[in-house]
């Protein structure tokens, strides 16, 4: 990589950031140019339209309601440290300076969070609405507000959404972003003011999210339209427990145990456990791939909406680190965005007491107080999604106006919602709940009348008015989250710690944590259920009781957790939290599989063994780490492979000697990916229902009703359903793992590929391997061209930083001025540096290391971090995209803590007086 003098030295921008000036000044004055059109609407923009929105960040400004002065002193990339003198003032202020710098990102958030974005984009976005308003995200954050948040909670959230309003105060929609500007020329829409409540359901769209295994329930169930049970489970393996070891493997499970036994708990559910819903009829297949299509449209919030997400956050303890102390590495992946998911800050008290009790900095969300991740002067922790199971689909059977429950019929729990439609009519709906959670299947048409028609085992009610579909998930439920937000922002050890975990309901994160003192831990939270029957893999029978939840979750004292482990090292990447067989509680069947941690432990293992030390450089070299684990199992064996055609043995010839690393250079791992893709493609995809494949991959099959093999004439042409970054097999390490599982039986049946119109049908591995060498040299041929000496992999895996909103859906002209890219990209899907790519659909990037950052705990000023985009939400900004070259390199950042460096790093200071 690079070097990066700038960013080690933690000064300011020099010659490139000039170079980076003028750019974007040469872009300000195309953007005047273009704007001057009007976009066709008519309008006129000048170069003060573009400017108003920019912040200020020196000088002084008056705040009606701080008690002292705050001073805001931001760096050369425009990361804001706030000091004050009271913990309400520190929160006021944060609320001011995220909304001037990303207000327009905060304002569209909390319409996604309440389900009104159709206030502010019409009625594309009505469906999104009706499903959004079902899930009620923002009521249950109002009941968190109004009953269960702490009273310095409550003070904090008040203070930051005074901060944001007293930005706001007398601000139209121009003077706060250019996304305003263009939405002003279609509609007459304006920002209104923020609550507390607006904060708290960010919470629940980040949930979602993170939502666990509710993707893989349906995938499942959509399945048996074309699969049988073993080869369904074929495709879900067990977790490899013997290779991939899990985070937890020296835990106190003693009192693990003591504790469900005094629980009384039945803990462990069957994992053979069967539903209503596993019926084969094509009715309810296509009732749950219309909920598939619901859920698919909802707008992402932090993640690929369920699918693909992980993270990588491992900590070494000092024995084996040069500075005698931890250092701990976080890198979460997450849909790409601009601007990032994450805003870096620092929130600082001029003095720690009662009355201001808070000295931390890390990555937050703009619309939240506090730090999400990051660490104080105490302690450091970083975050990586469990995957616990907290969601469960269920079937139930309706009936006029209620719904049936043991037996008997019980009125549904309804309300009317309106929603507002920017330049049309209102619309109302009304909500249906169960006591298992909200009907899901009322906000499409389609699934009520195919759920009429919907055959089911013969144990099950009659269907009378049809089945519809309820979810029950913990985040439905009121919460402490935003509690643990703050408790852990100032928490100043182990303990204090762990007891702040135990608010943090959902989503369930992996927390890993270090400190100053040299200790090290893992702590899994969260609200997890207990289930009757069931086990949570398919939908379940919601007219049964013995299927819901018991009402009582695994006990917090009960939570796996590890302090300073003997190996000296704990590493969280989506692996299983701890072996099944050790613990007593179901958390979930549908594990990560494990691939990025074992190699990261290996890393580690490989350094520290016979005495070697990790540095800051070295966790960030991990970070960074691009081998293939599927390629060093399958290369040996594609180079056996006998090829005839010179042109596919001229690509096969690439793997000779390859190192399995996947640099955006590479020649030959941009032809073993598009090897992979094709042996996914051949082996299972053109196997799976249309529900899973990519849209407009059509292909000729036999109907799903048919009792034998078809003839060529008989077949049907079925098209694909997903969209591109949906579709399966996607290519991750669950896919490695069924390959993994079949790679040494050369007959197995999945290698078995049907005679079609122009291809001889394969009975063996290396008849199917051989087929997927030549269609990747002729799939890369079109995409790249004939001569091999010009592929790489970096042309094939692009990454594009779109705006959200305006950036995908707005005028041609618009998106050009707000998005930006693309990037060539190392790495790829289930390495450590995960620029993730879905092999059913494409090459392009789909999810990214969304931020970096290692922590020092010998010298905290000498830690590192990163965003994936920059500071500020203002597409013509010095700062919006100001960080990204460096994240695609691999560069990180100095990060000032101390007040000494911190005033060594600034250059504009904001003061903000009362």
């Amino acid at each position: 990589m690079p070097a990066n003098t700038n960013a080690s030295s933690g000064q300011k921008p020099g010659k490139s950031g000039r170079r980076k000036g003028r750019r974007a000044r040469l872009l300000l004055i195309v953007l005047v140019l273009a704007l001057v059109g009007g976009f066709g609407y008519g309008g006129y923009w000048s170069v003060s339209t573009v400017r108003a929105s920019f912040p200020q960040t020196s000088g002084s400004i008056t705040l009606e309601g701080l008690s002292g002065p705050v001073d805001v002193k931001r760096d050369g990339y425009g990361i804001p440290q706030i000091y004050a003198s009271s913990d309400e003032d520190l929160f006021m202020a944060q609320g001011y300076v995220q909304a001037q710098d990303r207000f327009y990102e905060m304002d569209v958030r909390r319409h996604l969070t309440s389900g009104r974005l159709s206030e502010m984009f019409g009625k594309s976005q009505v469906k999104n609405d009706e499903f959004l308003r079902t899930l009620g995200w923002d009521r249950v954050a109002e009941q968190e507000y109004d009953t269960k948040l702490s009273p310095s909670t409550k003070k904090y959230l008040d203070a930051y959404a005074k901060g944001v309003n007293a930005y706001l105060k007398g601000k139209s929609g121009k003077d706060i972003s250019l996304e305003y500007a263009a939405l002003g020329l279609v509609n007459d829409y304006k920002p209104q003011q923020w609550t507390p409540v607006d904060s708290v359901s960010w919470l629940k769209a980040m949930a979602w999210d993170l939502r666990g295994n509710m993707q893989d329930e349906i995938d499942r169930s959509l399945m048996t339209s074309r699969l049988g049970p073993k080869q369904i489970d074929d495709l879900y393996p067990d977790y490899p427990y013997s290779r991939n070891k899990p985070i937890v493997r020296t835990g106190q499970y003693n009192e693990i145990t003591k504790a469900f036994e005094q629980s009384g708990s039945t803990g462990t559910q069957s994992s053979t456990g069967t539903s209503t819903a596993n019926s084969s009829s094509s009715a309810l297949q296509s009732q749950l791939a219309g909920l598939y299509n619901v859920l698919d449209n909802v707008p992402t919030a932090v993640g690929v909406n369920g699918n693909g997400i992980g993270s990588n956050s491992w900590v070494v303890d000092g024995k084996h680190t040069i500075t005698g102390k931890p250092l701990l590495a976080n890198d979460p992946h997450l849909s790409a965005s601009l601007p990032s998911v994450w805003y870096q800050m620092g929130l600082h008290c001029t003095t720690l007491s009662s009355k201001c009790q808070y000295d931390v900095t890390g990555y937050t969300f703009a619309g939240m107080p506090g730090v999400i991740i990051g660490h104080n002067k105490d302690i450091a922790w970083g975050m990586t999604n469990s995957g616990v199971d907290v969601t469960d689909l269920y079937l139930e059977k309706l009936s006029g106006s209620g719904y049936l429950y043991d037996n008997k019929v019980r009125p549904f729990t309804t309300r009317t919602e309106t929603i507002k439609v920017a330049g049309g009519d209102s619309k109302k709906i009304v909500v249906r709940e169960t006591n298992n959670g909200p009907l899901l299947s009322d906000r499409d048409d389609e699934l009520v009348k195919v759920g009429k028609k919907a055959t089911v085992e013969t144990a099950a009610p009659d269907r009378g008015d049809g089945y519809g579909i309820a979810l029950r998930w913990t985040a439905l439920d009121p919460g402490t989250s935003m509690d643990a937000v703050f408790a852990i922002d100032k928490a100043s050890n182990w303990d204090e710690f762990r007891l702040a975990s135990r608010s943090f309901d959902v989503p369930s994160q992996n927390l890993v944590y270090a400190d100053t003192k040299g200790n090290i831990g893992y702590q899994l939270p969260g609200k997890i259920p207990v289930r009757g029957k069931g086990n949570g893999r398919l939908p379940s029978p919601g007219w049964d009781s013995a299927y819901s939840w018991t009402g009582k979750y695994i006990p917090q004292n009960a939570l796996p957790y590890e302090f300073n482990p003997s190996r000296g090292y704990i590493v969280t990447a989506n692996q299983a939290v701890i072996d099944k067989s050790k613990y007593p509680y179901t958390l979930t069947t549908d594990w990560g599989y494990g691939t990025r941690s074992q190699r990261i432990t290996d890393l580690i293992e490989s350094k520290i063994k016979g005495g070697g030390k990790m540095s800051t450089d070295d966790m960030r070299q991990i970070q960074l780490d691009n081998f293939s684990d599927i390629a060093r199992l399958l290369v040996p064996k594609l180079l056996k492979i006998d090829v005839s055609d010179k042109n596919v043995r001229e690509a096969q010839k690439l793997l000779e000697g390859w190192d399995y690393t996947q640099d955006a250079d590479s020649a030959a791992a941009a032809y073993f990916n598009a090897v992979w893709r094709n042996i996914l493609k051949l082996a299972f995809g053109n196997k799976l229902p249309k529900e899973l494949r990519v849209k407009s991959q059509c292909l000729w099959v036999e109907p799903a009703d048919s009792t034998g093999p078809a003839d060529e004439d008989q077949k049907v042409r079925e098209c694909g359903e997903r969209d591109a970054d949906q579709a399966q097999p996607d290519g991750g390490d669950r896919w490695f793992q069924v390959v993994n599982n079949i790679i040494n039986d050369q007959t197995n049946d999945w290698w078995h590929l049907p005679k079609t119109r122009t291809q001889k049908a394969t009975t063996t591995r290396d008849d199917l391997f051989k087929r997927a060498l030549t269609d990747a040299r002729w799939e890369l041929t079109a995409k790249l061209g004939k001569d091999i000496d010009t592929w790489n992999w970096g042309r094939l895996h692009r990454l594009f930083l779109k705006n959200q909103t305006l950036g995908t859906s707005g005028p041609g002209v618009l998106q050009y001025m707000l998005n930006r890219g693309p990037w060539k990209l190392d790495g790829g899907e289930a390495t450590v540096n995960a620029s993730g790519w879905n092999a059913a659909g494409g090459y392009s990037v789909v999810w990214v290391p969304s931020m970096r950052m290692v922590v020092n705990l010998a010298d905290l000023d000498k830690s590192k971090w990163i965003n994936l985009t920059g500071a500020s939400g203002h597409a013509y900004s010095a700062h919006y995209t100001d960080q990204t070259d460096k994240w695609a390199q691999g560069e990180l950042l100095s990060w000032s803590f101390s007040k000494t460096a911190v005033d060594k790093s600034t250059t504009d200071t904001l003061v903000l007086e009362p």
